[in-house]
């Protein structure tokens, strides 16, 4: 099974009465479609064991807070899709084991502020959405561990941006919109 996607009627089932280790044929899914499910809220074990997943999306719903560790058996994650939704805060923990994410989305949130280290793991992200949220400053140095970081779009938020900052987020040789 390479790829799947959910109704509503089956989020449903899926939440109540689907545990992952019960179904091998669930440990091969490597893509995971939820989006625009009107999904709320996630169970903290939802994604256990889904070790082979490369891409989930999650983007268009109404999530407003995401539990701890709730990717951390997603190790072998390249693209996440979070947009669209109502996070207003994230865990400083949440993306510590998507060593290999190289997309991560997170625009048209409600995020005002970024954890110190929240993104020191994510050493092979290439592009960091966080367009249209709210956020208006960023610790000093959060993108210096992205050495592979191509493009990272920042607009819509209401950051005091110039040159020095750009610098102190580690931005030189990166495209920053």
């Amino acid at each position: 099974m390479k790829e799947n996607k959910i109704t509503n009627k089956q989020l449903e089932w899926f939440k109540k009465y689907i545990y992952i280790e019960n179904i091998p044929s669930l440990y091969y899914l490597e893509s995971l479609y939820l989006g625009e499910k009107k999904i709320g809220e996630l169970p903290k074990n939802i994604f256990d064991n889904l070790t082979n997943l490369k891409s989930l999306y999650l983007s268009h719903n109404y999530i407003m807070e995401l539990p701890n560790n709730i990717f951390d058996d997603l190790t072998n994650l390249k693209n996440l899709n979070l947009g669209e939704n109502k996070i207003s805060e994230l865990p400083k923990n949440i993306f510590n084991k998507l060593t290999n994410l190289e997309m991560l989305f997170l625009s048209n949130n409600y995020i005002s502020e970024l954890p110190n280290n929240i993104l020191d793991n994510l050493t092979n992200l290439k592009v960091l959405y966080l367009r249209y949220n709210y956020l208006m400053e960023l610790p000093k140095n959060i993108f210096d561990k992205l050495t592979k970081l191509e493009v990272l779009f920042l607009d819509g938020n209401d950051l005091i941006c110039d040159i020095q900052n750009c610098r102190d987020w580690g931005l030189k040789k990166k495209s920053c919109y």
